[in-house]
């Protein structure tokens, strides 16, 4: 499924934020490309239980370590339909990292990250907070310095959307078993 075009542009995934109460503008950025390489990060926390006289310790499962997704974006403005280039792309990747409201912070409003859909296609859709982000500009208009070509390397951590999205997500990770 290929999402909406944005100035002729066909994008193929997109992150959008999941609007918070008292949260009027939603963050929406749609990627160009596929990521080329997305790696997936996944570790399990035992418990480990010792007895006297026991050879090797009995191993009991804890929790699910949080999954975290990284990936890199690129973005590329087409110069034959005059693309002004990516400033709104920049400006959105920017936003990204913020918090919620950037005056009267509350300490909850502080505390809670932006979460985030994240579409990639068959690949899966995620909810999440993103942990880390970093943009490269690769080429820039000479006169404007607007970016024309820049890649964003991103780190997304899945979280709890609520009991049946999750029991929904985890059944659908490891094939219905479980």
């Amino acid at each position: 499924m290929i999402a909406k075009s944005i100035k002729g542009r066909n994008t193929k995934g997109f992150i959008q934020s999941i609007l918070a109460v008292g949260v009027s503008t939603p963050i929406s950025l749609n990627f160009q490309f596929n990521p080329t390489k997305i790696q997936e990060t996944r570790a399990v926390k035992y418990n480990f239980s010792e007895a006297q006289g026991q050879v090797l310790p009995l191993a009991q499962f804890g929790m699910i370590e949080p999954t975290t997704l990284s990936f890199n974006l690129f973005f590329h403005a087409d110069r034959r339909i005059n693309d002004i280039g990516l400033s709104e792309e920049l400006t959105k990747l920017r936003s990204i990292m913020l918090p919620r409201k950037l005056s009267r912070l509350t300490y909850y409003e502080q505390a809670q990250p932006h979460k985030y859909k994240l579409y990639l296609g068959g690949y899966g859709v995620f909810t999440g907070v993103v942990n880390s982000l970093d943009i490269s500009t690769v080429e820039y208009h000479k006169t404007t310095l607007v970016p024309i070509n820049m890649t964003a390397a991103m780190e997304f951590t899945i979280v709890s959307s609520s009991f049946a999205e999750d029991t929904s997500f985890l059944t659908d990770m490891t094939g219905g078993r479980g």
